[in-house]
């Protein structure tokens, strides 16, 4: 009986080391590219405009730079097969240690290979990181050719002469309404102080005939009030970047917020029509804290309007 005591708990063991290992080491290296189409029936494309929306890079002291140079080349591969026309980089380019934020730059550098327009919003972990001043974020992006936009539009204007009004949206935690981190809330309060934020509805003005998108961190933007957009993309959730903590999240959320992204989303990612728009959110490309990942791997999103 000793034996087969030892035998099980040295198995177990085992399994265990393995599963860690594959969380920490293989998942997190992967690098799942998911294909999104869009339409609007009331106001469609002349030419398809194809964006990739990169999210959540969370650079830190466990970062793996090789790793994420082969993933923004296999990216750049995806644009010579299949020619992209923007680059949407969706916030939280570093996690809490501001010295790492340069691993960032020989990502971007590859990603210029494509000679497309970038533009990028702002994250909560951007602005936490340093103390509220997200300066050195917003230098660092527009150094390397990066459009920056905190409550900006800019119009897009394609190699086949599609125009595409891009609207980047500044991090919601930035809003007095919004609820802050480590604060419980449940999500249908998230919901109710989003829709009273109004960064959003001062593009009402903007030309109603040209097609719009909006870039946001939080997915919480689709609650925001103004004209209906053709697309909401987000990250800011990780996907929950393990399947029991996305599993758990709902039901314990009261009691697991500490631990979870501030928003009404919580961990949820993907695609859902949502307050009568369509939202789609990333899993993003790193994970926050511990780079953990299972069954939640890291997600580029390449998004088909027309």
């Amino acid at each position: 009986m000793p034996q087969l005591y030892y035998f099980l708990l040295a198995s177990l063991t085992g399994l265990v080391a393995l599963l860690a290992a594959y969380c920490w080491w293989i998942e997190p290296a992967r690098l799942a590219i998911t294909d999104h189409a869009v339409a609007d029936p009331d106001q469609s494309l002349a030419h398809p405009v194809r964006a990739l929306l990169l999210t959540d890079w969370h650079l830190g002291r466990w970062s793996r730079p090789d790793v994420l140079k082969a993933k923004m080349h296999r990216l750049l591969r995806l644009h010579q097969s299949e020619p992209l026309d923007v680059i949407l980089l969706g916030g939280d380019y570093i996690d809490i240690e501001a010295e790492y934020l340069t691993q960032l730059v020989p990502a971007l550098e590859i990603l210029r290979q494509m000679g497309i327009p970038i533009f990028a919003v702002p994250g909560n972990h951007d602005y936490t990181t340093y103390g509220g001043d997200i300066t050195p974020v917003v230098a660092l992006l527009r150094g390397q050719g990066v459009k920056v936009l905190r409550n900006e539009a800019e119009l897009l204007t394609t190699v086949r002469g599609q125009r595409l009004q891009v609207i980047g949206l500044d991090d919601l935690q930035q809003s007095p309404e919004y609820f802050q981190e480590n604060t419980y809330q449940a999500p249908a309060d998230y919901r109710k102080v989003a829709s009273k934020i109004l960064w959003y509805s001062q593009f009402d003005t903007l030309d109603p005939q040209e097609p719009r998108l909006i870039l946001s961190h939080n997915p919480d933007a689709v609650y925001l009030p103004g004209l209906k957009p053709m697309v909401v993309l987000s990250g800011h959730t990780h996907g929950g970047q393990l399947i029991l903590l996305d599993w758990i999240s709902r039901p314990l959320h009261r009691w697991l917020h500490p631990a979870l992204p501030p928003g009404s989303a919580v961990t949820w990612a993907g695609r859902r029509e949502v307050n009568g728009r369509t939202l789609i959110v990333s899993r993003g490309i790193e994970g926050s804290a511990l780079p953990l990942r299972l069954l939640r791997s890291p997600e580029a999103v390449v998004v088909t309007f027309s």
